[in-house]
């Protein structure tokens, strides 16, 4: 309920059963419609992701729907150059590392022989036995394309995901979910403005004022996250992607935008740094250099970024940060994820965002009260 000072506690107890069961049976219905769900729930994101570019077109050209196509055509470009420009090098890199990975599995390959002249015996021979573990070695050798090593990883990454593309990892199945996400987005992006000033209208008088501002106060959250952290984790990607090719580090790019992209979760990409000594180490075996100058230089990296991201990048994106801390963020990942499979991946912030939204309201209630 949105105000309940005014009810008795009988009224106010048979509210909180009513929100309790309408929870109870929405969980349900998500659960039994889960895989229907999803495209739908991606276009309505994204809808609502881009929407400021949409408006942006709106200013130069008179209709909406003229505009909606205008930002596909700007992801479209965007994409295809991406794609271009990037996926070249970003194949190179994991050709590389593959070659590397297979040769560091050699007893008396010329890589190994230098991996142990750079670092103590004792920690040299753990790295060794766990770089040369069975699985890995098979996993890199049976798989000789990019995308071949791309399907199986994410099957060992995420083997939750498995489910989600069993019977429909071929080639249309995966065209045809992206073609219905497609549509959905321009469906949502094209009256998403309409709804957002028609749909008060169909509340109940009494209830307008209070759904209205729970509404306002989960945009709020949802656009300081979505698009404000968002644009934070790309530019992230590209600082850390550049920095990592000045040194020429092993899978710069690849890793770079990988790592920046984990901070769409504030902090998050921190986890990534024993991945980048691991590939430190291996920048450094390979081209004969100092693997403590390479570590350095991975750090200052990672620190110039950090840097930029507190003081320059979140000052000015998001302005004062008041929306969902980092952990809300991650544990909200887990459960839904947990409760709802692949649709709770996706509806993990607007749920929460709406969490929040219905509990700052429910504080502003009782404090008017007291």
């Amino acid at each position: 309920m949105l105000a309940t000072h005014d009810k008795s506690p009988v009224e106010r107890a048979m509210g909180y059963i009513g929100i309790f069961l309408a929870a109870a049976a929405a969980y349900w219905l998500l659960k039994r419609l889960d895989d229907v769900l999803v495209p739908p729930i991606i276009g309505l994101l994204l809808a609502y992701f881009v929407d400021p570019l949409v408006i942006y077109y709106k200013r130069w050209l008179k209709y909406r729907s003229l505009a909606v196509f205008a930002v596909l055509l700007t992801m479209a470009a965007g994409i295809t150059a991406f794609v271009l420009i990037v996926g070249p090098m970003v194949q190179n890199e994991i050709a590389a590392f593959r070659e590397v990975v297979i040769n560091a599995a050699e007893p008396n390959s010329t890589f190994r022989q230098q991996f142990a002249s750079k670092l103590p015996e004792g920690l040299a021979k753990k790295i060794s036995k766990a770089w040369a573990d069975p699985s890995t070695i098979a996993f890199f050798k049976e798989n000789e394309n990019v995308h071949d090593l791309a399907v199986e990883g994410m099957k060992r990454i995420l083997p939750g995901l498995r489910s989600v593309f069993s019977g429909a990892m071929n080639a249309v199945a995966v065209i045809f979910s992206i073609f219905l996400s497609l549509v959905y987005f321009v469906l949502f992006a094209a009256d998403l403005r309409r709804w957002r000033t028609t749909w008060p209208k169909l509340l109940p008088p009494s209830m307008r004022e209070q759904i209205v501002h729970v509404v306002h106060e989960f945009d709020h959250e949802m656009s300081l996250y979505f698009r404000g952290q968002a644009l934070v984790a790309v530019t992230m990607g590209l600082i850390l992607a550049v920095g990592f090719v000045i040194i020429d580090l092993r899978m710069a790019i690849l890793f770079g935008m990988f790592a920046g992209l984990l901070s769409i979760i504030p902090y998050l990409q921190l986890a990534s740094v024993p991945f980048a000594v691991l590939l430190a180490v291996v920048t450094a075996v390979e081209d004969g250099r100092s693997i403590g100058i390479v570590l350095l230089y991975v750090l200052v990296i990672y620190a110039v970024a950090q840097a930029l991201q507190d003081w320059v990048l979140i000052p000015r994106v998001m302005g004062q940060l008041t929306g969902l801390s980092p952990i809300v963020v991650l544990l909200s990942l887990f459960v839904w994820g947990r409760l709802l499979g692949p649709l709770g991946f996706c509806l993990a912030i607007p749920l929460s965002c709406l969490a929040l939204a219905y509990y700052k309201r429910w504080l502003a209630g009782e404090s008017t009260l007291s």
